[in-house]
């Protein structure tokens, strides 16, 4: 488990915490005894500022030293949402350590490194958010995405790029949402320094 958790944190070059051996041992008892108890379920609520294309929430885990796609959640609208609020659920998780991401085309991402899975299904309890104006996709809403949106003003018709209201309209609405959100870049959770 030591080594499964060393090479999560080599493969993330932003992570700079450490993970004590007796820290590890203590999550691999935990993982190895709750996985005899069989899959569990993790649910939770994505927001995002349009309510056109849906969101994508998936979980990856390091495997043979590869990280690979484990689960694609199943993505509901609840009853009585706002527009853009939906709903995750993955039905069979085993117990495990695995990185959570959330992505919406035009949207910030959310990407959480650790996300530990035990014995018991649970909810996650904050909300994710997706803030929109990353037109680009490179994870940051800044002067590229402003000037992809100045070059596609008054453009109409089906996906738009910069269209982000998903109006068919790519105008002064459009503008206040990246202007809202100008500076924001892609959320990364990191795992908690164990030492």
């Amino acid at each position: 488990m030591f080594t499964l958790i060393v090479v999560m944190l080599l493969l993330v070059p932003s992570i700079s915490q450490r993970v004590s051996a007796s820290s590890s041992e203590n999550l691999g008892n935990f993982a190895s005894s709750a996985s005899q108890l069989g899959g569990v379920t993790i649910s939770g609520l994505v927001s995002t500022e349009n309510a056109f294309d849906t969101v994508s929430v998936k979980l990856f885990q390091l495997q043979n030293n590869v990280i690979v796609e484990v689960d694609t959640a199943v993505i509901t609208i609840p009853d009585d949402a706002k527009p853009g609020l939906f709903e995750y659920t993955f039905p069979n998780v085993e117990p495990g350590i695995y990185t959570l991401e959330a992505r919406k085309p035009q949207h910030l991402s959310y990407i959480n490194y650790w996300l530990v899975v035990g014995s018991v299904s649970f909810t996650i309890e904050n909300t994710i958010n997706l803030y929109v104006g990353d037109i680009n996709n490179d994870g940051q809403i800044d002067g590229k995405d402003l000037m992809l949106l100045s070059t596609s003003y008054g453009k109409t018709g089906d996906n738009l790029a910069a269209d982000l209201d998903g109006n068919g309209e790519v105008n002064d609405i459009d503008i206040d949402l990246l202007v809202t959100n100008y500076g924001k870049s892609t959320i990364y959770i990191h795992p908690p320094n164990m030492t």
